[in-house]
């Protein structure tokens, strides 16, 4: 037996006990009180063991799964993991269990476990605090969002917990949290995705304009109103508050015919 945990980290006598069955390619290591898998055991095992228990330990981190790439199913009840543990990526792991963590929020944890494992297919988280249940007080509401929101983001999924996972399930989770928008803004820092939609906007082709500012006429030109009514484009040359002209007797006929004509063609 070894004396002390540091010890155990770099090596574990298994001649005592039945910690590794050849036949089902399964590393047992439950109860250890470990806070990493033994370097011999990685170095003996890790190339073909498929089935690994980690449960009932004390492990905080993960790295040790990157020597462990035909893993198909990964036990990690009862550690010490949490919501920013990031997983290595492993396309042979169906099954991970990771209940009664210290996983408290669901985003980005849930995403990192899609991305990390894109055949997962068997899933419990169930005991954390991020994960509402029956077992830690979360009412039936919290429970139905929590579960709609993985599998949003996971929906290869078969079992979700203790329940599988229903194609009603999946289209409710596509509708509620599947929208692309939303996940943009889960998945970026706001502030980089302002700043990309800002380049977007910035980069848009509007089409060219077919007439120069500098042309007089692009200025000046007169336009018909459905109604009828001619009216100028150009709101710059219309005074703000334009003045009633004021009449003289003395003005000609043709004077009040044209000072008529300007006052229909002002624009208030």
């Amino acid at each position: 037996m070894m004396s002390t945990t540091f010890d155990k980290l770099l090596y574990m006598d298994i001649r005592e006990g039945n910690i590794v069955s050849t036949e089902e390619k399964r590393l047992t290591l439950a109860y250890e009180g470990l806070t990493d898998v033994p370097k011999n055991l990685i170095q003996d095992y890790g190339s073909i063991v498929e089935i690994l228990d980690l449960s009932n330990n004390k492990l905080t981190s993960v790295n040790f799964l990157n020597s462990f790439k035909k893993l198909t199913t990964l036990i990690l009840d009862h550690n010490y993991l949490t919501a920013e543990t990031v997983f290595p990526t492993n396309t042979n792991l169906t099954t991970l269990w990771l209940n009664h963590n210290f996983v408290d929020k669901l985003h980005p944890f849930v995403q990192g476990l899609g991305k990390s494992f894109p055949n997962l297919k068997f899933l419990s988280l169930m005991g954390n605090t991020g994960a509402p249940s029956y077992l830690n007080g979360g009412t039936y509401y919290e429970y139905i969002q929590y579960r709609l929101f993985v599998i949003s983001w996971i929906p290869q999924l078969q079992y979700l917990d203790d329940r599988v996972v229903t194609e009603d399930q999946r289209s409710e989770a596509e509708r509620l949290y599947g929208r692309p928008f939303y996940k943009v803004l889960l998945e970026e820092q706001i502030p980089d995705f302002l700043e990309r939609l800002r380049f977007k906007f910035r980069n848009m082709n509007f089409g060219k304009l077919e007439k120069s500012f500098n042309d007089e006429q692009a200025y000046s030109e007169i336009s018909t109103h459905p109604s009828g009514t001619t009216f100028s484009n150009n709101i710059t040359s219309i005074p703000c508050n334009p003045q009633p002209v004021q009449l003289t007797s003395s003005d000609s006929e043709s004077s009040i015919t044209s000072t008529r004509n300007r006052q229909r063609n002002l624009v208030i």
